[in-house]
């Protein structure tokens, strides 16, 4: 997956992977954030700060064996790193829900989203939200992932949960409210 031709140095990317539950080794460079793991749905958020070498430049995760699985990357320009990240579980829902997440003043709440379902073919971001990436899997066993926020920094304190909803209820789901520190 190659960074959007809109990333320049300083951006903070935040990649992610949504598979089984042989996760990847972060590539070179990458800080893992988090992984959590739902029986047979699995997602990894990584985050570096772009240098001049990653622009236009393709980031590689390496799969132990051949498997389904999809792979996001989303940009934040005036972040420097990912503070607190929580992530929560559920099984047969469409409702996805965060979890709360104690934040810092000037940070920017991001959250992620993935399922593991053939019936998913749309997300929907909370209201007031703007989807970032939205990828989603075809046929059996398939997987789907959202990246949304809402663009406002908040004040030092706790965020509150927030729900993406999917079209289907999805076998298995993973929600992560991840902050960016300034």
């Amino acid at each position: 997956m190659t960074p959007p031709s809109e990333v320049q140095v300083g951006d903070l990317l935040l990649l992610s992977y949504t598979g089984n539950d042989d996760v990847p080794a972060p590539p070179a460079g990458w800080t893992l954030a988090q992984s959590s793991v739902n029986y047979s749905l699995a997602t990894s958020v990584w985050w570096k700060v772009a240098t001049s070498a990653d622009l236009g430049t393709s980031v590689t995760l390496t799969q132990s064996s051949a498997q389904k699985a999809i792979v996001g990357l989303a940009a934040y320009r005036g972040f420097s790193s990912v503070g607190a990240i929580d992530s929560t579980q559920d099984v047969k829902e469409a409702a996805h829900t965060t979890p709360e997440i104690p934040v810092q003043a000037g940070d920017l709440v991001v959250g992620l989203w993935s399922d593991k379902s053939a019936d998913t073919t749309d997300w929907t971001e909370p209201a007031g939200w703007a989807a970032r990436t939205e990828v989603i899997g075809q046929g059996a066993g398939a997987y789907s992932l959202l990246v949304a926020d809402d663009g406002s920094l908040v004040s030092t304190g706790t965020y509150p949960s927030v729900t993406a909803t999917v079209d289907a209820p999805s076998g298995r789901g993973l929600s992560f409210a991840i902050a960016l520190r300034p």
